[in-house]
C-alpha cells in the first residue's frame, strides 16, 4: 500500500483558507443573532414599561441598535476576516513558490525581487517559473486584496482624496458596485467592505490556489494506493 500525500505547502493552504471560511461562517450568524437578541430585548422592555414602542425617542434606539451592527461590528467583521485573508494568501504565495523552486532546482528566491509581496509572485511565476497564471478575475482579486488589506491595516479604510489609492479604490468599487461602496467627507475617501464581499475574495483565492497547484503539477489530495505486491 502507498500513501501519497499533497505537498505541506500545498495542504497548509487549503487548511488555513478552509478555516477562514469556517470562522466567516460561525461568527457572521452568531453576530446577526447577537443583533436580534438586544432588539427584541430592547422591545420587550419597551412594551413592559411604556405600553406602546412608537414611544418618543424608542423607535430611533432601536434604529440605532441596526445601524451600529450595520456600521461597526459587521465591517469590523469584514476587516478581521480581509486581514487573515490576506495573511494566508501571502504566506502560501511564498510557501507554494518556494516549494516549486526547490523542486525545479531555481536558485532566485522570491524575496531577492523587488516590489509587494503579490507584485514579486506575479513576477517569479511569469519569468522565473514559467507559470503563466497571473491573469483572470481570481488573480485580479488577489491585487485587490493586497490593496484593500494595505488600506485597512494602515489607514483603518480611510484614506485622503487625490492620493494614489483613492484613485485605485474608486477604479475598484466600479468593478465591484454590487459590494463596495465609497465615501467621501472634509478631503478624504473611506470605503465600506461588506461581509459578503470577503467571501467572494475567498472564493477566489481558493480558485487561484487551486488553478496554480495544477499548473505547477502539485498533488493535492491524499492518496491510498494499493502496490502490485499487496
Amino acid at each position: 500500500m502507498t500513501i501519497r500525500t499533497p505537498p505541506e505547502a500545498v495542504w497548509q493552504t487549503q487548511h488555513l483558507l478552509g478555516s477562514i471560511r469556517r470562522f466567516l461562517d460561525q461568527v457572521e450568524p452568531a453576530l446577526e443573532a447577537s443583533r436580534d437578541r438586544d432588539v427584541d430585548a430592547f422591545r420587550d422592555r419597551v412594551a413592559r414599561e411604556s405600553g406602546a414602542i412608537e414611544d418618543s425617542g424608542l423607535l430611533t434606539r432601536m434604529s440605532e441598535i441596526e445601524d451600529e451592527f450595520n456600521e461597526l461590528l459587521l465591517p469590523m467583521l469584514a476587516h478581521a476576516c480581509l486581514t487573515l485573508l490576506y495573511s494566508a494568501v501571502e504566506t502560501q504565495l511564498a510557501a507554494v513558490l518556494g516549494h516549486v523552486r526547490e523542486r525545479s532546482g531555481v536558485k532566485l528566491r522570491v524575496s531577492e525581487l523587488n516590489g509587494s509581496p503579490v507584485e514579486k509572485a506575479a513576477v517569479y511565476l511569469r519569468k522565473v517559473l514559467g507559470i503563466a497564471i497571473t491573469h483572470g478575475s481570481d488573480w485580479q482579486s488577489i491585487r485587490d486584496l493586497e490593496l484593500l488589506r494595505n488600506v485597512v491595516v494602515h489607514a483603518n479604510a480611510r484614506i485622503p482624496d487625490g492620493s494614489k489609492n483613492a484613485a485605485k479604490l474608486r477604479a475598484l468599487t466600479l468593478r465591484h458596485s454590487d459590494g463596495l461602496v465609497i465615501r467621501e467627507s472634509e478631503g478624504m475617501v473611506a470605503i465600506r467592505i461588506p461581509v459578503r464581499f470577503t467571501r467572494r475574495l475567498l472564493d477566489d483565492a481558493e480558485r487561484f490556489f487551486h488553478r496554480l497547484f495544477e499548473a505547477a503539477g502539485l498533488e493535492t489530495q491524499f492518496l491510498i494506493e494499493d502496490s502490485a505486491e499487496d
